[in-house]
This record gives structure tokens, C-alpha cells and sequence, in this order.
């Protein structure tokens, strides 16, 4: 429902104080987490690389093409080890970091406010009763050849579009 209709951006400007003692992702924590996985991605990739050139090994006959593949393999060994080191001490300072602290332990620029409990449970209904509306319309513009996904887009266009009721 979400990815059908933008009713997020409608209007919510209330907000509410979350309790000091509730608990949120320590942004430091994340800061390492995507540091890591990014760390991991390139590891990978260079993983993939060597095992590549492992498996398809230049003939020594032909001496500068054997001596390029020798240096892409070695240049590839080193960057994996480098890779490795960075990852492990990312890992290390992982597990010294809480992966959740108390939301009055936030540092003042990280913090925030969630929205008002109470409209966003009415915006909430409004959305349901939209999309279930929505959908229970579908069956009456399919036909062979038109699925699902298509029907649900031909009617978010019909109300979109501006209308003369008079």
C-alpha cells in the first residue's frame, strides 16, 4: 500500500518528545555497520577477482601477458589483505560499540521526535480504507488481458485526474 499511495506526504507536523529511557539505534554503531559492509563488499569483489585469475592462469610461454596476469594477482593479494586488516578492526570496534543506547544518551545533533501517536493512527486508517477500496475495485477492470499490477495502476491514474462532477 505504501509504494501505491504518497499519503506520507501529507501534512503531519505534530510531533511528540520520545521518554528518555527509550531505546534507538546508536548512530556511532551504524556509522561502523556501514562501514563494514562496505569494507565486506569490496573484499568480496576483489575475492572474486583473484579466484578468477586463479582459475584461468596465463600460459608462461607468453611472457607479457603471464608477467601482467603475475602483477593483477599480486596487486589483487595485497588490496585483499589491506581489506581484511580494515575489516577486522572495523569488527573489533563493532563489538566495543552498544548497538542501542537510551535515547537521552543521544548526542543533542542526533536527535529527534516521533510523530503524534494519535494522527498517525487516523492517517493510518485513511490509508487502509483507501487501499482496500482500491483493491476492491480491481476485479471489475480486469480481463485477460490485463493483470493486477496494471489494473491498480489505470485506476491511481483515474484518481488522479481532475474531474468535472456538475
Amino acid at each position: 500500500m505504501m509504494q501505491h499511495f504518497a499519503l506520507d506526504l501529507l501534512g503531519e507536523h505534530a510531533t511528540a518528545p520520545l521518554p528518555d529511557t527509550e531505546r534507538v539505534v546508536n548512530p556511532a554503531w551504524r556509522e561502523l555497520n556501514k562501514c563494514r559492509n562496505a569494507v565486506q563488499g569490496k573484499l568480496t569483489y576483489r575475492h572474486a577477482k583473484f579466484a578468477a585469475l586463479t582459475l584461468h592462469p596465463e600460459p608462461e610461454t607468453a611472457s607479457v601477458r603471464f608477467k601482467k596476469w603475475v602483477r593483477d594477482k599480486a596487486k589483487l593479494l595485497e588490496e585483499i589483505e589491506l581489506y581484511e586488516a580494515q575489516l577486522q578492526e572495523i569488527k573489533t570496534a563493532l563489538a566495543k560499540s552498544e548497538h542501542h543506547i537510551r535515547w537521552d544518551q543521544l548526542p543533542e545533533e542526533d536527535k529527534f521526535h516521533s510523530l503524534a501517536p494519535t494522527r498517525r493512527r487516523l492517517m493510518d486508517t485513511v490509508r487502509m480504507i483507501a487501499y482496500r477500496a482500491e483493491t476492491a475495485m480491481i476485479p471489475l477492470l480486469r480481463d485477460e488481458h490485463t493483470d493486477p499490477p496494471a489494473a491498480r495502476t489505470l485506476l491511481q491514474n483515474l484518481f488522479r485526474a481532475a474531474a468535472d462532477i456538475a
